[in-house]
């Protein structure tokens, strides 16, 4: 945790201020000072994705589920159309179906997820 790592660097910087530690303690802990400070940006980080990821499950799971049933509902009703120009009209629409589902699917976890089909 990230607590556990603050604590870390606090340590180190208290023996960085000591005077008279040897010149090779000194360039250690200088180096596990950067180190722990880029494990501690990471570490929150991916505390930030892991809450947004969190937040947004149920929406992109009811948004997929509304997609996948949009889609199939699609391709029903081309498969059922009987001219060729209704045919090409409901092909634009499957199109879109799987445009929005692809969408849904490929969104970026750690980004705030905008719905397809926000309330009115």
């Amino acid at each position: 945790g990230t607590a556990r790592l603050k604590k870390k660097i606090r340590d180190i910087e208290r023996l960085l201020r000591q005077e008279g530690v040897s010149a090779t303690k000194r360039l250690e802990n200088e180096r596990a000072l950067a180190a722990s400070k880029i494990e501690l940006t990471n570490a929150i980080q991916e505390k930030k994705v892991k809450e947004v990821a969190k937040k947004y499950h149920m929406v992109r799971f009811f948004e997929r589920k509304k997609a996948v049933r949009r889609l199939k509902q699609a391709n029903k009703t081309r498969a059922d159309a009987n001219t060729r120009e209704e045919r090409d009209n409901l092909e634009d629409e499957v199109k879109k179906c799987e445009i929005d589902l692809a969408y849904n699917l490929h969104f970026p976890v750690e980004k705030k997820y905008i719905s397809l089909y926000p309330k009115e």
